[in-house]
């Protein structure tokens, strides 16, 4: 089974003052994950990590690009 992102983009609205400001989480990440391949995810905190897996899990619903598992989307 293969998991691609292709050009995924997630981006959070921040309540902040008088005008709300944007968070891009995610930008135009592509990754392909093979089976019985092994992948870390490292970075720091803030870096989109825990975002990254729950678009790919379907938990999160991104704003541009693609999510496909075995060629579906």
């Amino acid at each position: 089974m293969t998991i691609w992102l292709r050009g995924v983009s997630k981006t959070f609205a921040r309540p902040g003052g008088r005008a709300a400001q944007e968070v891009r989480a995610l930008d135009g990440i592509t990754l392909a994950v093979e089976t019985a391949e092994l992948m870390v995810v490292l970075g720091p905190s803030g870096s989109g990590k825990t975002t990254m897996l729950r678009c790919a899990a379907g938990l999160e619903e991104i704003d541009e690009g693609a999510i496909e598992i075995e060629g579906r989307d």
